[in-house]
């Protein structure tokens, strides 16, 4: 007889127990053998991956992105970046589908992209605007940054997006729109006072910042990026150390030359110092390379940048015009003052 309450509530509880698993032995030994056997396991169902699980399973290690492979050394699974095409009459579409995770998928891959050509031109438009403005009221510091913003945006334009080898993919259509308007881009692009390879130089870093700030980049992302990023430092290691280096054959003021030396060697400095992907990173790099830019920019008479900013309307204008002709054949614009 138990001395307690608690040891009968036990005891009890193990008889109990004993009972039962006695009984459930003796329930399976009057089991046929066949309808002992185990059920098998139903299988586990594959659920769709996520974007962001699919793109973190493509994505390349760390070691892969802090230092991008020269061009010679891109393997045959890179992404095509800007590898010649051979002419085509089949639509291309001038916008890839967003998948909402990645910046290159908002723009053409492997042809001339008219959704590049337009946001360039309004921010060239846009800068001329501003640089006007700035000479009206005597700012010749914030004329010399628009002015090479300007200057960048099209020299982006035509060394990224308006290759030969992207023009002559593009579909007809484009091409005859891109033929249309190139001999005026083209003179304007040669008339804004900004040495080009360095507004290319920024701009370049400027424009992969865009691919750095997709939440999750894809190759094409991290492709783009070094391409533009490859371009940029052949420059800025050229004008560092010879253009603007002491004993140059350049004619440039001597005191601009030394401000856009150091602020070359800064750029790069943040480039070597951080992440190539980190947008960060490239926005520090690009406010130096900007600066550089900027003191080599000689600044001109109100008229002149008048004229710029008239040529770079009319380029606009007739962009828009013909674009949305594509778009809507039987649909005629009303005439738009300038």
């Amino acid at each position: 007889m138990p001395a307690t309450f608690g040891e009968f509530l036990w005891t009890t509880a193990s008889e109990v127990m004993r009972h039962g698993i006695e009984h459930l032995h003796h329930q399976i030994d009057q089991q046929p053998p066949q309808a002992a056997a185990i059920s098998p396991v139903p299988p586990v169902p594959t659920w769709p991956k996520p974007p962001w699980a699919m793109a973190e399973a493509s994505a390349p290690t760390a070691a892969a992105l802090a230092t991008p492979p020269p061009p010679w050394a891109q393997t045959a699974t890179d992404p095509p970046v800007s590898a010649p095409h051979p002419p085509t009459t089949a639509p291309v579409p001038d916008r890839v589908p967003s998948t909402g995770w990645s910046y290159a998928d908002d723009v053409a891959a492997g042809t001339a992209c008219l959704q590049c050509l337009r946001h360039h031109l309004g921010a060239t438009v846009g800068a001329l605007d501003l640089a006007y403005a700035a000479v009206q009221r005597g700012d010749g510091a914030a004329a010399q940054g628009h002015l090479a913003r300007a200057k960048g945006e099209l020299t982006v334009l035509f060394w990224f997006d308006l290759t030969p080898e992207k023009v002559q993919a593009a579909p007809p259509g484009h091409q005859a729109l891109i033929a249309r308007l190139q001999p005026d881009l083209t003179r304007l692009h040669a008339a804004l006072p900004t040495p080009e390879p360095v507004a290319g130089m920024w701009g370049a870093v400027d424009e992969s910042i865009r691919f750095a700030r997709s939440p999750r980049p894809t190759p094409r992302d991290l492709a783009e990026i070094r391409v533009r990023l490859q371009r940029a430092e052949t420059v800025a290691a050229t004008w560092e150390r010879e253009v603007l280096g002491p004993g140059s054959p350049m004619a440039f003021d001597a005191q601009a030359a030394g401000q856009a030396r150091d602020a070359i060697r800064e750029g790069r400095h943040v480039l070597d110092q951080g992440s190539l992907t980190d947008p960060a990173t490239l926005e520090r790099a690009a406010a130096w390379y900007r600066q550089a830019a900027a003191a080599l920019t000689p600044v001109p008479d109100a008229d002149t940048v008048a004229a710029w900013r008239t040529q770079a309307r009319q380029c606009q204008e007739t962009f828009y015009r013909a674009y949305l002709a594509q778009l809507a054949p039987a649909h005629t614009d009303p005439p738009v003052s300038a």
